[in-house]
């Protein structure tokens, strides 16, 4: 690449390193580049060396179990079926030949869904147990690597802020699972007040048994409804059996053991045992009707799961998102003022990087709001965070002045704020920063994102998918819950895999049975190996894992800079790079989704445009060469049909994915220089009024969009490369994220050209 080529590569940004930084970078480890094998398999010696290494020990391990016993069968039988192997070897080729069609989510030209590159300790973690083959739903199925999902779910519970030593979390297939079982130990907690209630009316021990109500009072449970039962403190209803335990026994009404003998037999007789009469049957004594709060923005992974756990669709509830697709925390508010009598909370749910933009709900109000009800209405609520996505941006928050930050807190509006000022001075001193020609700054450092990571350790329930921005292999999702107790409300017995009870007891037995306490069975120790050994490799803090997100949080904003001065600064400049001697007649301009980007999903619109006469012509107006680039001319807005804008993106995304040949056949992506992926935003998840603010940028009426939904394109940007290859050599330096949005606008051109209105 000469020098020429290199500069037309090159945005008008740089990017700056403060001494600060420089100082920190001295002492900050080893460079991501050692954490992944690279595009173009730069580190494919180190991989190959362990992976042969792994190999070779599983092949002696085999070799050197009693050795002594007899061969199973010799080389003459090898030879014997030499046909056979020569079909897998043509199967596999063929197999591997097929496999070429694959996008290349490891490339930095790929920005299109949440796919990247996979880290090489999770790659060589996943082969080695792989080998092995471990069933990590007990112990007795995989020895080793249950205790290491154990250990690892105590990381991820420090990540995430709670404290390791009485939080839990385990791995799951994914996010869906995780939000599942969060919903699912939710209810059974819940219902929990109900059974110690009705345990202690048969006993006659109601009026003498108090418990805290969610003001913060004690109150006997006699006097206490069930609606205020089912909206104590979740913390409360976990620790209700342990607190009547201490009752039965400090009241000598009987010792631990033979109070927990009557608690166990007691509960599968319960008429509000969710486990044993079924939630139907509950509903119907209680008469009461469940609602879930879920974002407009989650993922549609919360119906299913209404659905499952025998709620049903009906009962969720969607709050309304703002002009950045985040919740309304002052409707969410309204919305619970305005239940209906015989209408309680099941569960909030906040989103952290919602799938379709990468929003970050307000946890912190969301915390708040329930601080204020339970003070001011006497009902509080488990409240969920799906971090499916953003989860792993917490490593951010996890350094020496940070690692404590929120165990054991009690988090209010002064103290946040005090906290929010402080990590972003801090960020600002840690990382390097994006700056434009003019001085402008480009960080992440919205306070309201970085108080709603600040507060996610005050929430219940916690869902991470390692398979997104931990960058390995799936499936691994994890769920974490605050409170290890949770452990006892579904654990079942399985005598074959444990010996687990399914019974509560007066302490939190060791687990070592992780089948007993989740809803899959069978599950792969691979996964276990994979995440532990990339979190034991590259610890997940902010001089490690940290470092793989905060460049792609970074380069997101560099992204969203690129498109929203396209218009303005790079279209005549990509008219001239691409040869063109005259304007197009449809100008046009890359639009924002939202103007924040809170995680590192840009979603974005091409949107037509109209020349200004007066500055297109140069001479005539019949003459349409442009002399000077460097004086652009003025471009307005030229309103079109939702039904256009819609056919517009969508010809210029399928520019930007794999195309199948006439037989259905994938096209290898050799020749497709960037990918993209879409989204389509429609009514039924997200009202006009709740989009308002991006519908009316763009001219939408509310009955097009009613009729059409909106297709927007869509671009993650999570691959670890561009700013390493952007600080390259000179001659070897490349800006993909300025050569795609050059793609785009060649794209877009030639739409437009052939879509004339």
């Amino acid at each position: 690449m000469n020098k020429d080529q290199s500069d037309n590569n090159k945005s008008d940004i740089n990017i700056n390193t403060s001494e600060s930084a420089d100082k920190i970078k001295e002492n900050d480890g080893v460079h991501l580049s050692a954490f992944f094998l690279g595009p173009h398999a730069e580190n494919f010696e180190i991989l190959n060396k362990f992976i042969q290494e792994v190999l070779l020990d599983y092949i002696y391990w085999r070799r050197n179990y009693f050795p002594s016993d007899p061969i199973v069968f010799g080389q003459d039988e090898i030879r014997y079926n030499s046909d056979w192997y020569d079909d897998l070897d043509t199967r596999l080729r063929n197999t591997l030949n097929s496999l070429k069609a694959h996008y290349p989510f490891h490339s930095p030209r790929y920005m299109a869904h949440m796919l990247s590159e996979q880290t090489l300790p999770s790659i060589i973690g996943y082969f080695a147990g792989m080998l092995y083959n471990p069933n990590n739903v007990t112990d007795e199925a995989a020895p080793v690597t249950v205790d290491i999902e154990i250990e690892f779910g105590r990381m991820m519970c420090e990540m995430l802020g709670y404290n390791k030593e009485t939080s839990w979390a385990h791995i799951c297939s994914g996010g869906t699972l995780a939000n599942l079982e969060a919903l699912w130990v939710a209810r059974e907690s819940q219902f929990m007040p109900l059974v110690i209630k009705e345990f202690c009316e048969k006993r006659n021990i109601a009026d003498k048994f108090f418990i805290t109500i969610p003001n913060k009072t004690q109150e006997a449970i006699s006097n206490i409804d069930i609606k205020t039962l089912l909206q104590l403190r979740p913390s409360e209803s976990l620790g209700i059996i342990k607190k009547l335990l201490h009752f039965m026994k400090t009241e000598n009404q009987c010792d631990t053991t033979t109070a927990l003998e009557l608690i166990n037999k007691f509960i599968p007789k319960s008429k509000y045992s969710i486990k044993h009469q079924g939630l139907s049957s509950v509903l119907k004594e209680i008469n009461l009707k469940p609602v879930i709060f879920i974002p407009e923005s989650a993922h549609y992974c919360f119906k299913k799961a209404a659905s499952v756990l025998g709620y049903g669709e009906k009962c969720i509830r969607k709050i309304p998102v703002n002009s950045n697709f985040r919740i309304d925390a002052e409707k969410l508010k309204q919305m619970i003022f305005d239940l209906d009598d015989d209408e309680y909370v099941a569960a909030v749910v906040c989103v952290v990087g919602t799938t379709e933009e990468g929003a970050v709900d307000p946890v912190h109000e969301v915390k708040f709001l329930r601080d204020n009800l339970e003070q001011q209405k006497n009902k509080s609520f488990w409240l969920h965070v799906d971090s499916a996505w953003g989860g792993y941006i917490r490593t951010l928050f996890i350094d020496d002045k940070y690692k404590n930050i929120n165990i054991n807190s009690d988090l209010n509006k002064s103290n946040l704020d005090q906290l929010t000022n402080s990590y972003m001075k801090i960020m600002d001193a840690v990382e390097y920063n994006f700056t434009t020609k003019k001085g402008k700054k480009l960080s992440w450092s919205n306070p309201d994102v970085i108080k709603a990571f600040l507060a996610i350790p005050d929430a219940d329930s916690i869902t991470v998918d390692p398979h997104k921005l931990g960058y390995v292999p799936y499936p691994a999702g994890v769920i974490a819950f605050k409170n290890k107790k949770v452990t006892q409300l579904v654990a079942q017995e399985a005598q074959y895999i444990s010996d687990v009870s399914g019974k509560f007891e007066a302490e939190i037995p060791q687990i070592d049975a992780i089948g007993s306490y989740i809803l899959e069975g069978s599950k792969p120790g691979a996964a276990a190996m994979s995440c532990w050994l990339s979190a034991k490799t590259i610890p997940l803090n902010l001089h490690n894992h940290g470092k793989i997100i905060k460049t792609t949080l970074l380069n997101a904003q560099r992204f969203a800079y690129y498109l929203n001065t396209h218009a303005k600064n790079t279209f005549i400049k990509a008219e001239k790079d691409l040869g063109h001697e005259y304007l197009p007649d449809h100008p046009f301009k890359f639009v924002l989704l939202y103007n924040n980007i809170d995680t590192n999903v840009v979603c974005f619109l091409v949107v037509p445009m109209k020349w200004d006469d007066e500055a297109m012509y140069i001479g005539s107006k019949k003459d349409k060469t442009v002399s000077r680039y460097n004086q652009a001319p003025n471009m307005h807005d030229d309103p079109c049909g939702l039904d256009e804008l819609n056919r517009i993106n969508q010809a210029i995304y399928e520019d930007f994915t794999i195309k199948n040949t006439p037989n259905k056949q994938k096209v290898p992506p050799y020749l497709q220089q960037f990918f993209v992926s879409r989204t389509t935003l429609k009514p039924s998840q997200y009202s006009y009024e709740s989009i308002k603010s991006a519908l009316e940028t763009i001219h939408v009426r509310p009955g097009s969009y009613e009729h059409e939904g909106l297709f927007v394109l869509r671009s993650t940007i999570m691959n670890p490369w561009y700013y390493k290859m952007y600080r390259g050599k000179r001659d070897l330096s490349i800006d993909y994220l300025y050569l795609f949005i050059k793609e785009l606008h060649k794209s877009a051109r030639n739409v437009l050209n052939n879509n004339p209105k």
